[in-house]
């Protein structure tokens, strides 16, 4: 793959879409980015925070939140461990942060019950 181009394509005829998990999705960017790429034909969404927040930003950027799951966490440290959880379980394929901070989405990603850490070194 040379370019962008190649990529979106070898995505989007993969067959089966990926599932994203978005940790504290309740912001405009986060929002535009996942609604693109699946509008794309490459992911579905778990969007995990505020869920009033996200229905308001959503609502102002004229996207169908019926395209989504979303999980209620109003509290960031409980948003990006219910994400987490997400992919750990299987239910979602890959973890997306939101708008939270960075140590607070990798504090959870690598909690030792509920987190994404494999056997080896990380």
């Amino acid at each position: 793959m040379k370019n962008f181009e190649e990529i979106l394509f070898e995505a989007q005829t993969q067959g089966k879409k990926k599932v994203i998990s978005v940790a504290v999705a309740q912001d405009r960017e986060v929002l535009l980015s996942v609604e693109a790429a699946r509008k794309k034909g490459i992911i579905d969404g778990i969007l995990v925070g505020d869920a009033t927040k996200i229905q308001e930003i959503a609502k102002g950027l004229e996207i169908d939140l019926t395209n989504y799951k979303i999980i209620d966490k109003k509290d960031n440290v409980e948003a990006a461990r219910q994400a987490v959880l997400e992919v750990s379980s299987g239910r979602a394929d890959m973890l997306m942060k939101g708008l939270v901070d960075t140590g607070i989405v990798l504090k959870a990603a690598l909690d030792r019950e509920i987190g994404l850490r494999g056997d080896g070194i990380l």
